[in-house]
């Protein structure tokens, strides 16, 4: 049973690499347990070893592009992705708890809010960033070095 607030997933069949959605009717399924109900509310996909590579493909080639927007044009995609979260707070609070059986006001303090607070932070921080600094008698470059996977 999905969240109260929440349309199954079920149904999907997707996954998402490099800004559009890959359908896999056929993939592996791996199912979402809340811990608290132990009900399976959702079905995931389950990507494959070259669905991976793809993705950290797909991250690569987005580097130039991304280096090239400077320092403010990635705080505002920052303040943009913080601003999708903040708008699907609710949703994503109640995905939460489902999901880690978090209680409540630990969903919403501790996972939603830090994550959008840290999209925040990230770009602030940008904003005060030059993309070489002199230190002393070296010059310091900050760019973009590729992909961080987690």
């Amino acid at each position: 049973m999905a969240p109260a607030g929440l349309s199954p997933p079920a149904a999907r069949t997707a996954i998402y690499v490099g800004g559009r959605w890959l359908d896999r009717p056929q993939a592996a399924r791996l199912p979402v347990t809340n811990p608290t109900t132990e009900e399976v509310f959702a079905e995931v996909v389950e990507a494959t070893a070259e669905d991976v590579a793809a993705a950290v493909a797909a991250a690569d080639g987005a580097r130039e592009n991304w280096s090239a927007l400077g320092f403010a044009g990635r705080a505002t995609a920052l303040r943009a992705i913080a601003a999708g979260l903040l708008a699907r707070r609710q949703e994503l609070i109640e995905i939460v708890i489902a999901e880690v059986g978090t209680p409540r006001r630990a969903a919403e303090a501790m996972q939603v809010d830090v994550a959008i607070d840290v999209f925040r932070d990230m770009a602030g921080f940008a904003d005060g960033l030059e993309s070489e600094t002199q230190v002393r008698n070296s010059a310091v470059a900050r760019e973009p070095m590729g992909v961080a996977c987690l």
